[in-house]
């Protein structure tokens, strides 16, 4: 009977400290051949107060002495509720001191193990993270790669749409616009060099050249003349500068020849409004010759 209750005892102790894990806590060794896993609160005469090891900020428990054989503390001490006689108790501290090396050197087998397969994992891990970089590195040349083709796509597009807005550009610039403007101008007399006259000038515009052909009106006497301006043009940012020559025929009281040359500034708004002014400076010719000077302030509209 001694032997059974020893031998299932060891068995019971043998179990706890098996149980017991890396975490600091105390076991309770019950006599049905349980083992709690506990942090001791308090022991009284009666009753062991306790708070399960998995549930610390829970609620205390209790259970009776009468059903517990020890309490394994977390310092490795022991604290018995069963009594043994001093054979028995030497038996039982060789066997748990037996029972200790034997689990450290077990706890130490595990902690090489462990090692072992942590290190395992860290070169898994470490060769995980080269293929990750060469792969990231591999996509970002990829993207790189189709970045600088979208770029150069990009360019090639921009290009060709210059190139057909420059075609778009010189095909308009290559058509003929016509405008009409009346020249105030002309209707200022200056002494015998300009007697004043009614003026109206046809235009003719295609790429740089700009033609007009001038019908006037003289009222001093009344007469009538054209002049044919050929002018060359040079376009900027604040408007149009020209210059070029002309030829003409008047008949007021006598019939006479006209040829200068011509300058000039014009403003053409962006819907078809401009504004000029210059002048003609040249001779005309019939029996004798004399100058002829022609102010222009024009108002007009090309089409």
């Amino acid at each position: 009977m001694i032997r059974f209750k020893i031998f299932t005892f060891l068995f019971l102790i043998a179990g706890g400290i098996l149980s017991i894990s890396a975490q600091e806590q105390d076991l309770i060794v019950l006599k049905n051949g349980k083992v709690i896993e506990a942090k001791i609160i308090e022991v009284v005469p009666s009753v062991i107060r306790y708070k399960h090891i998995k549930d610390l900020n829970g609620r205390m428990r209790g259970i009776h002495l009468s059903d517990v054989i020890c309490i394994n503390y977390s310092d490795d001490t022991y604290e018995f509720f069963t009594e043994f006689n001093e054979n028995e108790q030497t038996y039982l501290n060789k066997f748990i001191k037996k029972e200790r090396n034997r689990l450290f050197k077990l706890e130490k087998k595990e902690s090489i193990q462990l090692h072992k397969y942590l290190e395992k994992e860290s070169k898994l891990l470490e060769k995980e993270q080269i293929l990750f970089s060469k792969l990231k590195e591999k996509e970002e040349n990829k993207k790189k790669k189709l970045e600088e083709k979208e770029h150069i796509r990009l360019v090639k597009l921009e290009e060709k749409e210059r190139i057909r807005l420059a075609k778009l550009e010189e095909k308009e610039n290559e058509k003929l616009a016509i405008g009409i403007n009346t020249n105030a101008g002309d209707a200022i007399p200056i002494g015998n060099l300009n007697p004043g006259s009614l003026s109206f000038n046809a235009d003719f515009i295609k790429c740089n050249f700009y033609s007009f052909i001038n019908l006037s009106v003289p009222y001093k006497p009344w007469g009538f003349g054209f002049l044919g301006i050929f002018n060359y043009l040079w376009n900027s940012k604040i408007g149009d500068f020209y210059l070029g020559g002309g030829l003409g025929f008047t008949y007021q009281d006598d019939p006479f020849f006209t040829f200068g040359a011509n300058v000039g500034y014009r403003y053409v708004t962006s819907f078809g409004m401009y504004l000029g002014a210059g002048a003609y400076i040249g001779g005309k010719y019939y029996k004798d010759f004399k100058l002829d000077i022609r102010p222009i302030l024009g108002v007009g509209y090309v089409f």
